[in-house]
Parts: structure tokens; sequence; C-alpha cells
């Protein structure tokens, strides 16, 4: 029976820690040309690439935020992973909402959760865009 719970365990560990793993793997990495032409954002862009789901209870509680900063002229690309499924994971991206902050192409961090009003100031401070 010990083993039953360490194999849970474990399976819960890979479960939490998985989403870290992957966006450590990406920091660095240039946005693959496909995606970037299907996402609009152009081999230059600086700016952050919200993704997000229809049903998702944190997504919801974001997007006046995230709305706010596009309304104020932050550069902001919504991506609703609804709509494009296959984007989100061929970056490994399980989990939403995710902030990807992208410098001229490169993904210079790669978040999951809910952010707030400040945290996507700190974002735009790291960019020189505030």
């Amino acid at each position: 029976m010990i083993w039953i719970a360490g194999l849970l365990a474990a399976g819960l560990l890979v479960v939490f820690l998985l989403p870290v793993l992957v966006a450590r793997r990406q920091k660095g990495k240039t946005i693959p040309g496909n995606l970037a032409m299907r996402w609009n954002l152009g081999t230059s862009y600086t700016g952050l690439v919200y993704i997000w789901g229809r049903n998702c209870a944190h997504c919801r509680t974001m997007a006046p935020v995230v709305d706010e900063a596009i309304s104020a002229g932050k550069p902001i690309r919504k991506i609703q992973v609804d709509e494009d499924p296959s984007g989100p994971l061929s970056l490994g991206i399980m989990s939403v909402p995710t902030t990807i902050l992208v410098e001229k192409g490169t993904i210079r961090s790669l978040e999951t959760g809910a952010k707030n009003r400040s945290q996507l100031e700190q974002y735009f401070q790291q960019l020189s865009l505030n």
C-alpha cells in the first residue's frame, strides 16, 4: 500500500512541477516563425502574450486588468486557447492563464497563473515599456 501512496505523490509532483520546468526550458528561445505568424507577432515583437481560456475562472478574473492595459496602449496579444489549442501546446503550455514576456521575438519569461495590475506593470518595466 505504501508504494501506491508513493506513486500518487510522485504523480502529483510531476503535475505541479511540469509547468515550472516547461517555463524554464522556453526562456531564451525564439517564438517559432509559424506560431509568430499565426499570433500576428512578427519577429521583432516586444510585449506580452496572454493565453487564456473561455471556461477559466482565473482568466475571467484577469480579463479586466488585461483589457485595461490594452486600452492604455500596452502591447498585449490575447490568444484564446479554445480557438488555438495547438499553439500553446507547441510551447509546452498546459494551463491557463499563461503570460509570456517577449522581447524582440525571444521569450524572456513564461508564467502560469492570474496576474494583477501591478504584476503586469512589472512586466512592462522589465521591457522598459512603462
